[in-house]
């Protein structure tokens, strides 16, 4: 027997649970349910069927295919207009022939003899027979009276307690004849319950009903859906899992995560990661590649390929694919967080909440009705110069990877390098597949850290390098612009709209792959080589690297290529650590002093001006004191993003200015030669002191920015970057933040009280101009 599938439904009622997929291919214990129902028919002799699509068809059909993988052959019938239950049937009257066939809806859940079904009607010699199905809540079904011989005597739609006459509810499953498609109009909503079969039981037609014996659901709402969940885990309903059963209740194809507390019954899908400390079940769904972590319950709930946060409480609740729990969060009854969302940290989710796909709830936000517009995930953001972090697989996807390497693949010769895990390889991976789909050729970097991989752009040329690593579940990418330099905004703007727009690569050729190895070795030698003042290095000098990671072993190693015994712990030496990727470096000096990164820069900036040097190149941020640094010794300072390209050049070349492991060895390899001390160093340089706060704004970034503005008319400052202030006490910087609205403003003045007394004032400010 032949069987169509009713498919066509949006599942309205469902979402946010269907919202992004037609309601046949709502997930279930991780297969659309109409997976389950072409398993059902198979097992039940039904070897070819057809099905009516409307809403979302392609993904159906890219599912299931011709259907030889299920081993049913499917055909497929699109509506343009909408035909009704009846309408649709007939449309696939083609593929029907005449042999009687079987009606099926594509979203519920049943484990019938079907068989017995077909039989009957046969028997009965029918024209239609009606699948019945005793329910204890009728009153959401068509209610269908029939005789002691099973012959259709009433139809009840949807009645009131005092009007209901049988618990026999219409399951929208049939088995018909030929004969009936003739009373179908042609190219017209045409419905069963409603009109076809009320009509034939007008004119007396062979019409029967017969009740099944099983389990059948109708999972039209979050809470069927959830209690369907229940019901399979219960063992109530004849679904096959392709997961293997073990005795005590829990369905997994891997062993029981140890250290967590497991309570059947269960359902653990493939590739999920369940953590020390974690609580699953009783009545839990953890479907496909679900990452939940330490500290997190989950109980009467399905988690549908979703990662829960540590401490994260999860009870009676639908969590959607690609959703992520931020730690603490708390989900009631019958909530459901919708795919793609991100629920932020501390936040409560009340009995009902519903948060449709692709929202972000801000973190501690209480949560009690639908949240279906506004609060939408925010885009890929540079969250500082050419820098893009968050979670990976969400703030970070690995669609997000190729897409960025797609509109990559637009600078021709592109440099990636990657450390800390399978995550930021996986990324790079597919970041390098869209550079050479977008038409660029890769180049893999064997630098380890984010400065080698700047340096690494330098010395080949190219046009655009990426590092990319990850922490934890954190993922940060830096992107380098051309030779390594400082990524342009306009750049960064292109790039973000490729992961926006979902733009696909128009490029026709295929970009080749190739390797670039030895790039720590030549960082390293640079790094020592820039840094010796004579050919004798620094020999004899003694220092400590106290750092971890691979920048400071590279700096270990650039300083034993000077001389500098850098492998012992003993009292008087410096102690030096890389930090951020390389780009930074602290130290505590002989006297037990720990100097900041901005106080190494100046000593860096000292040492470079005390040999002769007469012009300096620093960023925009750099501290101002470096100014009257240099006029102390006739020399100029060019501020990158105001003094052009001369400026961009020259901070090309001082590598010791931005880069730590330059600066670290340069550092020992003057205080080597010269035999000066590193606290001599720092007493000699200017005071200063600086304070950094960021301020929330109620209002508008630019707005609050323009009145800051124009209150500093007749003071002297600089508008390269953000508003530089110079005032009697010192100066202030002020920027707005990228990703939210708020303000940095940075002081800095001769010490740490005027310092904040100076940024206390600003703070003022600013919240005056936002309340205005």
């Amino acid at each position: 027997m032949k069987a169509i599938i009713m498919a066509g439904g949006e599942g309205t009622r469902l979402r946010p649970v269907s919202a992004n997929r037609p309601k046949p291919m709502t997930e279930l214990f991780d297969k659309p349910v109409l997976e389950h129902i072409l398993r059902l028919l198979k097992l039940n002799g039904v070897t070819e069927a057809c099905l009516t699509l409307k809403y979302l068809p392609q993904m159906i059909k890219d599912y299931f295919g011709s259907g030889e993988a299920f081993g049913i052959r499917l055909n497929y019938r699109v509506e343009r207009e909408a035909l009704g239950t009846a309408g649709g049937v007939l449309n696939c009257a083609d593929f029907i022939g005449d042999e009687d066939f079987l009606v099926m809806s594509g979203d519920c859940v049943c484990d019938f003899d079907l068989k017995s079904l077909m039989d009957f009607h046969r028997e009965k010699k029918a024209e239609a027979t009606l699948g019945l199905y005793s329910h204890k809540s009728p009153l959401e079904y068509g209610l269908v009276v029939t005789t002691k011989k099973g012959r259709v005597e009433r139809f009840l739609e949807k009645p009131a307690w005092d009007n209901v006459l049988t618990d026999h509810i219409n399951t929208g499953i049939y088995v018909l004849s030929p004969s009936v498609l003739r009373e179908i109009p042609q190219n017209k909503p045409y419905d069963f319950g409603r009109e076809l079969f009320p009509r034939l039981l007008e004119d007396d037609r062979a019409l029967y009903g017969r009740v099944l014996e099983g389990y059948w659901c109708d999972i039209g709402t979050g809470k069927a859906y959830l209690q369907c969940c229940m019901d399979i885990l219960d063992g109530r309903v004849g679904v096959v899992l392709d997961v293997p059963s073990r005795k005590d209740g829990v369905w997994t194809s891997s062993p029981l995560p140890e250290g967590a507390q497991i309570v059947a019954p269960v359902y653990i899908g493939p590739g999920a990661v369940i953590d020390r400390g974690a609580t699953i079940g009783p009545y839990a769904v953890i479907g496909v590649d679900s990452v939940v972590s330490a500290g997190a319950k989950i109980s009467y709930s399905a988690v549908n390929g979703a990662v829960v946060g540590e401490e994260v409480t999860v009870t009676g609740a639908v969590v959607c694919r690609g959703a992520r729990l931020g730690g603490g969060a708390v989900l009631s009854e019958g909530s459901i967080v919708g795919e793609g969302s991100h629920i932020g940290e501390g936040c409560l989710l009340g009995a009902s909440a519903k948060i449709w796909p692709d929202r972000q709830i801000p973190v501690g936000s209480v949560v009690t009705g639908s949240v279906s517009l506004g609060m939408l995930k925010s885009s890929l953001t540079f969250l500082k110069p050419g820098v893009i972090a968050g979670p990976y697989g969400d703030t970070v996807s690995v669609e997000d990877a190729i897409k960025l390497g797609g509109a990559a693949g637009a600078y021709k010769r592109v440099g990636i390098a990657w450390s800390g895990g399978e995550a930021s390889r996986v990324l790079a991976e597919a970041f390098g597949s869209g550079v050479c789909a977008g038409g660029g050729d890769l180049i893999r970097l064997d630098a380890r850290f984010a400065s080698a991989a700047s340096y690494a752009g330098s010395i080949l040329g190219l046009e655009l390098t990426v590092f990319i690593e990850n922490s934890g579940e954190n993922v940060t990418i830096t992107f380098f612009g051309k030779d390594g330099f400082i990524l342009a905004r306009e750049t960064e703007r292109k790039l973000e709209a490729a992961v926006s727009q979902a733009q696909r690569v128009a490029s026709r050729r295929t970009g080749q792959a190739s390797n670039a190895d030895g790039i720590s070795e030549a960082y390293i030698a640079a790094a020592a080589r820039t840094a010796a003042f004579s050919p004798d290095g620094a020999e004899g000098y003694r220092a400590t690297v106290i750092g971890r990671g691979a920048e400071n072993r590279a700096l270990k190693s650039a300083l034993e290529l000077l001389g500098v015994d850098a492998s012992g712990q003993s009292s008087g030496r410096i102690r030096l650590d890389v930090q951020t990727g390389g780009f930074t470096l602290s130290a505590v000096d002989e006297e037990a002093y720990r100097l900041s990164p901005e106080q190494l820069f100046l000593i860096a900036a000292f040492i470079d001006l005390k040999t002769g040097t007469k012009t300096l190149a620093a960023t925009y941020d750099a501290p101002a004191v470096l100014e009257e640094l240099a006029r102390g010794f006739g020399a100029a300072v060019l501020r990158v993003g105001r003094d052009g390209m001369r400026a961009q050049a020259l901070y090309q070349r001082q590598a010791y200015l931005r880069d730590g492991v330059f600066m670290g060895a340069r550092l020992c390899a003057y205080l080597g030669q010269k035999g000066e001390k590193l606290s001599a160093l720092r007493a000699q340089l200017p005071r200063f002191s600086t304070v950094t706060r960021e301020v929330e704004l109620k209002g508008d970034r630019g707005a609050v920015m323009r009145m800051l503005l124009n209150d500093s008319m007749g003071q002297t400052r600089e508008t390269s970057s953000g508003l530089r202030l110079d005032t009697d006490l010192g100066y202030v910087t002020i920027a707005p933040l990228r990703t939210r609205s708020a303000l940095r403003i940075r002081s800095e003045s001769f010490n740490e009280e005027t310092a904040e007394e100076l940024c206390a004032e600003f703070e003022q400010r600013a919240r005056r101009a936002d309340n205005a």
